[in-house]
Order: C-alpha cells, then sequence, then structure tokens
C-alpha cells in the first residue's frame, strides 16, 4: 500500500512535487515532525483549505495538485520518512483523494489515533500532536458540512448481490423496476458510501492499475469515448480512483470500488463489460414520501377529519345511552325508577277505563234517544 501511495504522491494524476534533494537527512533515517510538518503537512493544509468552498471540495472537481516550494529546507519526500510520519501523511493523502466523496466521520478518528500510539509519536515535537488533530478535524469538519451531507441526495439505492455481467446487471435491474446506480453528486456518492458500508457490500477483485480490487457495478458507461449516467445525469462529478478511467476499448464500464481500504472504498474503476461478474448497486423511483414530501395541509386535514369521527362518535354513544331512559314526561336529565314506570302506566290504565266507561255511556244515552223517537 506504501508503494501504491508513494507513487500517488510523487509520480500520478494527483500529486506534483517540486523539491531538490536534501543534504541532511539521510533516505531512512528518522524525519523529525518538525520539518515532515513544514515540508508535507502544512502545504496540504493550506491547499486543502484554500479549496473548500461551499459548494464543492475542490474547486474545478479535478483531483488537485500541490508543490512544496517556498517551505525551508530540508525538503522531505515520502520515501524517507519512517513508519510512524508515513501513516500521518497516509491520512492526509487519504483527505486529498477522498474529499470529493469522504466516507464519514471515521477518517477524524483514524487521524486522532494515528497521533496518539507510540509509533506515530516516535519522531513528534511537543504539541504537533495536538495541532494535528485540532487541524485535520477542523478541515473534515468543514469537507462533511459543506460537501459531503448525504441527506440531501434523495437517491434510493440497494445492494443487488449476485455476479452479473453488465448488460445482465442493466436487464435485472429492469425487471426490479430500476436501473443500474447513477451517482451523479458528491451527495449521492456518500448516500452510496453509506448504504454500500451498511450492508457490508464484497465482491470478488478484479485486476486494476491499484491491484486486485472489489467493485460493484454502477450505471456509468463509456459509449463513442463520452462517459454517460444510466439516467441521462450529467457527469460533472467523478471520483476515479488512481489510474482510472483506463484508455482501453474494452473497459467502458464503470464499478465502485468496495475496498476495505478508507483510501479506495468507493473510487470509481473503469472495468471490462463481460466477461467480468460483479454484484451491481439498483437504484429504484424515490420512494412515495419522499417523492411527495410532508405536505402540512395534507396532515391537518387528516387530522381535523378523524378529530370530527372521534367527536361524533362520544355524541351518539351519550345519544344511545341516555336519551331513551329520560323520556319521562319532561323531566330530562334524570334516570327513571321502577316505581315511576308502574305508577306511570296505572295512571295511562286508570285513563283508558275512564275513557272505555264515558263511550259507554254516550252509547247507552244514544240508544234511548233513538228509541223516544221511533215511539
Amino acid at each position: 500500500m506504501h508503494a501504491a501511495l508513494a507513487a500517488l504522491l510523487l509520480v500520478g494524476t494527483v500529486t506534483t512535487v517540486v523539491a531538490q534533494q536534501p543534504t541532511t537527512v539521510a533516505p531512512g533515517s528518522p524525519v523529525p515532525y518538525r520539518e515532515f510538518r513544514q515540508g508535507v503537512f502544512a502545504p496540504l493544509v493550506t491547499l486543502i483549505s484554500t479549496q473548500l468552498t461551499p459548494c464543492g471540495c475542490v474547486v474545478d472537481g479535478t483531483p488537485p495538485t500541490f508543490t512544496f516550494q517556498g517551505v525551508t529546507p530540508p525538503y522531505v519526500t515520502y520515501a524517507m520518512l519512517n513508519e510512524g510520519t508515513k501513516r500521518l501523511l497516509d491520512y492526509m493523502h487519504a483527505l486529498m483523494t477522498r474529499c470529493r466523496c469522504i466516507p464519514g466521520v471515521e477518517l477524524i478518528d483514524a487521524a486522532r489515533t494515528a497521533t496518539q500510539e507510540p509509533s506515530s509519536n516516535a519522531n513528534i515535537d511537543p504539541g504537533a500532536a495536538a495541532i494535528f488533530q485540532t487541524q485535520i478535524d477542523n478541515i473534515i469538519g468543514q469537507i462533511i458540512a459543506k460537501c459531503c451531507d448525504p441527506s440531501e441526495s434523495n437517491k434510493n439505492y440497494h445492494f443487488i448481490a449476485g455476479t452479473y455481467t453488465y448488460d445482465e446487471a442493466v436487464a435485472d435491474a429492469q425487471s426490479r423496476g430500476g436501473h443500474v446506480a447513477a451517482i451523479p453528486s458528491r451527495q449521492d456518492c456518500m448516500k452510496a458510501t453509506n448504504v454500500l458500508r451498511s450492508v457490508g457490500a464484497t465482491s470478488t477483485p478484479v485486476a486494476t492499475p491499484g491491484g486486485l480490487l472489489p467493485f460493484a457495478w454502477m450505471g456509468f458507461r463509456q459509449r463513442s469515448g463520452i462517459w454517460t449516467w444510466s439516467d441521462g445525469s450529467p457527469d460533472a462529478f467523478t471520483n476515479w480512483g488512481f489510474g482510472q478511467p483506463e484508455a482501453d476499448a474494452e473497459k467502458t464500464c464503470g464499478g465502485f470500488c468496495l475496498s476495505e481500504s478508507a483510501t479506495l472504498f468507493s473510487t470509481w474503476g473503469a472495468l471490462s463489460c463481460e466477461p467480468v461478474r460483479l454484484p451491481y448497486l439498483l437504484e429504484l423511483p424515490p420512494e412515495a414520501a419522499e417523492d411527495k414530501g410532508d405536505d402540512p395541509t395534507i396532515i391537518i386535514a387528516v387530522i381535523a377529519v378523524l378529530g370530527a369521527i372521534f367527536i361524533a362518535a362520544i355524541i351518539f354513544i351519550l345519544l344511545k345511552r341516555f336519551v331513551p331512559a329520560c323520556r319521562d314526561g319532561g323531566r330530562r336529565g334524570r334516570r327513571v325508577t321502577r316505581a315511576e314506570i308502574e305508577e306511570r302506566n296505572a295512571r295511562q290504565a286508570r285513563a283508558h277505563r275512564r275513557g272505555g266507561h264515558r263511550r259507554s255511556r254516550r252509547a247507552r244515552d244514544g240508544d234511548d234517544e233513538e228509541g223516544v223517537e221511533m215511539a
């Protein structure tokens, strides 16, 4: 890994080093942290701090370059550092290469741990460890706050295990109602990183310029020399790994790196669409709740309807329970006793009998009058 990082720092597209060879520090000998901080750490801090903007970690979206010009000699190169200071530089390099899609706060913890281990502290002058921790925490905090918030992505990603050629992955994704995932922004890259880390996504390693690395297909494909996303999104954001994309006419399908290395995870590689067989990252349409959003007017209307139903139910129960028992000749609000009911029934019976007597008397009187007329 150190050899690969050295290549990245001293040769590759990520780094340009302009430095004279030191005369006071022999290769392989311990390098005081003060000199390391002057020759390596300070320029990195300055570079990252000045290139951070509210809209992006790197101003033009391309990997940064830097030099060691203007630093007090002796100049320090990666190969001349002992293992402890190399480890510190590794974390700084991880930050440099990952600031466009940083995996999270584990880099903060890693940087802090590195300056607390005896192997790393052996050559650190007093106070340097605290300075390193404070500055690295501040830088990464800015990156996460300004550039790498996965909550800003509404992508609905899912890891599909198995082994597919790229075209098979495309067909399988369509059968599931989606497509192989597009990752057109920094926030989407963070979202994909979190999803893949949460499920412990793994795959069979594939040969790349950075070594044998595991990948999952993503919906990025080159046609006529142009890389395009599966959903037609612009390709303004990229997160290619070291030496990627390769200038190979057969490697025209994009893969999302699943390496356990914090430096490599989520970087991209150009792979052969077949016979390489990999799992893939599926993208489905945003869920209904995310699509519609929480409309406050809908919520208020639902609450109002439920409230009206509840009140109507209470009124119905009260009426059903008390109204029949309150029909007591106008005396509402008091339950009628059995004695009162019997007395009321007796009164009605007496009234009925009196009415019967009157009808009988009228009938007799009518008969008498009819007899007189006939006589």
